[in-house]
């Protein structure tokens, strides 16, 4: 029985490093956001920090240059806080259009798979039909003995 080879195999394998590559790539944007977001974070524990050092305690007094540094650095870390949200927020939109292109390199890996498997059955059920119509074939044919040469029939 023959072996079934799919035409666009080299196709198919093309496609399927495209859809790995997409995933990879996809995989280490998601890192990258979760460092992003960490990083936010800290930023704004910093500041909470920055806060409570503003506030005074137990009547400490703060010098006038004391409340104007904590402020501005108050102020930086906000600025810095909002920078790396703007920068999280254009990351999020190249996360979205990563994912379209995962999405759409798994469509066409399916539409390839799906057209492979539709082939494959296609050229077993021919086999299956030239086996059955060869194995017919052989059941019509009378058969002859070897010693007479004669043709027995059933």
């Amino acid at each position: 029985m023959a072996v079934f080879q799919f035409r666009l195999a080299a196709v198919l394998r093309v496609r399927e490093h495209a859809r790995n590559e997409r995933r990879w790539e996809l995989r280490a944007m998601t890192e990258a956001r979760r460092r992003m977001e960490a990083e936010i974070r800290a930023l704004e524990n910093e500041l909470s920090a920055a806060s409570e050092r503003l506030a005074p305690e137990d009547g400490a007094i703060f010098t006038a240059v004391e409340l104007q540094l904590l402020g501005e650095h108050a102020q930086r870390l906000s600025q810095r806080i909002r920078n790396k949200q703007l920068e999280l927020e254009k990351f999020d939109r190249q996360l979205v259009a990563k994912r379209a292109e995962l999405v759409e390199a798994m469509r066409a890996m399916k539409t390839l798979e799906q057209l492979r498997k539709r082939q494959a059955e296609k050229f077993h059920r021919e086999e299956e039909s030239k086996q059955q119509k060869f194995l017919d074939e052989v059941a019509q044919r009378p058969f002859v003995g070897r010693a007479t040469g004669k043709k027995i029939l059933h």
